[in-house]
Order: structure tokens, then C-alpha cells, then sequence
């Protein structure tokens, strides 16, 4: 996968980036290239498709193999004399052309100044987006993908203050993180207009060492709206972590890799015993005590967990996961860097 990354993604078994070909030209804030690999599973072989022009300067993107959707949002390297929009064109990821279940190929918000950076997400039939512009504070709009209709569109006095960062839950629901007051998780949902927008809950740390600064970053995902090719089963979206878990993984300064599943059933804490020849242990914590480094005494949870360590797996700076395969990348693995080689476990 050569060439210097803007962005990237994996999600239901394609990895995806918008790349150049050479090192970051800093004066562009976008990128023309995209490539996109169906990566090998235990039961099926990957292949890649490579576009070398897409059509437009793209500064991010989100997609949904399952629906054939990919959102790319537009550069301001193609809007020098237009900036007072945000672009997002839907497409195929197969052919690069308008979506044939949207209404309209290119989703369209108001913005008085130039966008500095974004963070998009897709969620069945909603497309949700966090973006800052110049001097201004952050901006989230969600839109229905297949109707062009904007769901949530707020920012300024409507936003609460002090934003790390934002996600969504499911396709009528969103939180956000605030590192004010200790630090917070808000969630919201919302409906079908701008006016059903409501704040259901607000979630607290316990309480910190006065000495801390709070930057809460949070992540949900995957989110397919179909069942993926080649995939043993499927279940209601609503159900999946009764299913599969929910898992992280990252790498150890030890350079080991280490994941973490949390689809666990209460019961006492034990090691399972290595196999012969494995290079894995395992083990389930239950009751995790968090030690009081951020706490001014010891935290407790009720979230028991499995750690997986494999100490074969070095030499990565970056490991993702999906519900089929590890993936890990080599130096650098962050973007504006030249990823290179992706190496592919399936499991």
C-alpha cells in the first residue's frame, strides 16, 4: 500500500486510503488518489483497485462496503473561489460514480470560513461529521445520505463548550466527550428534523487528581448497514456484542500486541494455560481495580475483560481489528506518513 496517507480506514474488511505519490505537499490540504484493498480472510482472497484521480481534492473520508458507500469531503484546494460550503459527494466505492440510492450526489452545509479539519462517520442511512473552521468552535452536522435532508446542524451557542471529540452511537444517536468539570460523555439523539434533537444523559469520570488535565477521545465502530461477503453469520445490529464482543487493539512498548475483548461473562479471574508452541497467553480479568495514578483512591469496575498477548506479532507501529483479522502496519502508521506494507492475520 505505497504512498504518503491522508486518511485512512477499515471497516468490513476493506482498508482504504487517499494517498500521494510522492511526500506531503503542505500547501494542499487534500488528496486526488484513493485505493482500496479487500483484504484476505481465512476463507476467501483480497484484491485492490486503485484510482489515481478521483475527480476532486478530498480532505477526508468515511465508507460502508456493505453498501457499496464511500463520502469523500472536499478540500478547500478545489473551493478557492466558493468557500462558503461544505462539500461531501457520495459515491460507489466499485465505480466512483453517485450513489443510485441518493437523491442528490453532493451533501451541502452553509460555513462562513475555511474548514481546518473533520471527522466523518457513516451509520446506515446517516452521515455524521465534526468539523472546525478558522477561529471558530467545532461544528457537527449529521445528514440523511439517502434523502439529502440535514438531521443536526449545530455549533457555537447550540454546542456545549469545551469539545474533545464526538461519535456516533447508532444511526438517531450521538455523544460527545468534554474535558471541562473533570470530563464528561454527553449523549444525544435525534430524529428526522432539526428540531428533535435531545440531550438523554450525561456521563461523569470519577473524580481526578487535581494535577490532571482532561482530553476525553472516544471511538465506536465498526458500523455496517449489511452483512459483509463471507461472513459466517449475522445478527440484528442492536444485538452484536452478545455476538462478537467488542474489541481493541494495540500495540505494547514490549513490542508485542495485545488485544482486548470485552464479551465476557462475570466469573473469577484466571490464566488459561498456554498451548505448546504458542507464543499467546490469555487471561480474564474480572473486577478490574483501576490503581489511583489518575483517581485520588482506587476505582473499581464491573467490566470484566479478556488480554490476549502475541509476542509474534512485532515490529508493527500501528494494529487494527475487525471481526476476521489483525492487521498490522509498519512505520509510520499515522497519516501524513508512506504506510507501505500491510501484513494480514486472519483468524
Amino acid at each position: 500500500m505505497p504512498g504518503f496517507c491522508h486518511a485512512y480506514e477499515l471497516l468490513g474488511g476493506v482498508f482504504a486510503k487517499t494517498f500521494s505519490s510522492g511526500s506531503i505537499d503542505h500547501n494542499q490540504s487534500g488528496s486526488r488518489r484513493f485505493i482500496s484493498s479487500w483484504l484476505p480472510s481465512s476463507s476467501a482472497p483480497g484484491h485492490t483497485l486503485v484510482r489515481n484521480d478521483i475527480g476532486i481534492s478530498t480532505r477526508d473520508f468515511a465508507i460502508d462496503p456493505s453498501q457499496d458507500l464511500i463520502a469523500f469531503v472536499q478540500s478547500d484546494d478545489d473551493l478557492v473561489n466558493n468557500s462558503n460550503y461544505t462539500a461531501v459527494h457520495i459515491r460507489t466505492i466499485s465505480s466512483n460514480v453517485k450513489h443510485p440510492e441518493a437523491s442528490s450526489p453532493i451533501l451541502r452545509t452553509l460555513t462562513p470560513s475555511i474548514m481546518t479539519s473533520a471527522f466523518i462517520q457513516i451509520v446506515d442511512d446517516v452521515i455524521g461529521m465534526m468539523f472546525w473552521m478558522e477561529l471558530d468552535n467545532p461544528r457537527i452536522t449529521i445528514w440523511n445520505w439517502k434523502t439529502g435532508q440535514i438531521l443536526v446542524d449545530r455549533d457555537g451557542d447550540d454546542l456545549p463548550t469545551h469539545i474533545s471529540d464526538f461519535s456516533s452511537i447508532s444511526n438517531r444517536a450521538y455523544m460527545i466527550t468534554r474535558g471541562i468539570d473533570g470530563g464528561s460523555i454527553q449523549v444525544f439523539t435525534f430524529g428526522e428534523n432539526q428540531h428533535e434533537i435531545v440531550h438523554v444523559a450525561s456521563l461523569s469520570l470519577p473524580l481526578l487528581k487535581s494535577r490532571h488535565f482532561v482530553h476525553c477521545a472516544i471511538h465506536t465502530g465498526p458500523f455496517v448497514a449489511r452483512c459483509p461477503p463471507n461472513t459466517p453469520f449475522w445478527t440484528n445490529q442492536e444485538e452484536r456484542i452478545y455476538v462478537h464482543g467488542h474489541r481493541v487493539v494495540f500495540p505494547l512498548q514490549s513490542s508485542s500486541t495485545q488485544v482486548m475483548g470485552f464479551n465476557v461473562r462475570r466469573s473469577k479471574r484466571h490464566v488459561f494455560p498456554p498451548q505448546p508452541g504458542s507464543k499467546a497467553s490469555v487471561e480474564v480479568i474480572d473486577y478490574p481495580i483501576l490503581p489511583d495514578c489518575l483517581f485520588p483512591s482506587p476505582i473499581e469496575t464491573n467490566l470484566p475483560y479478556r488480554v490476549c498477548r502475541r509476542d509474534e506479532l512485532e515490529g508493527f507501529s500501528g494494529v487494527m481489528i475487525d471481526e476476521q483479522r489483525l492487521v498490522g502496519l509498519k512505520s509510520p502508521s499515522f497519516a501524513d506518513g508512506d504506510m507501505k506494507d500491510l501484513h494480514v492475520f486472519t483468524f
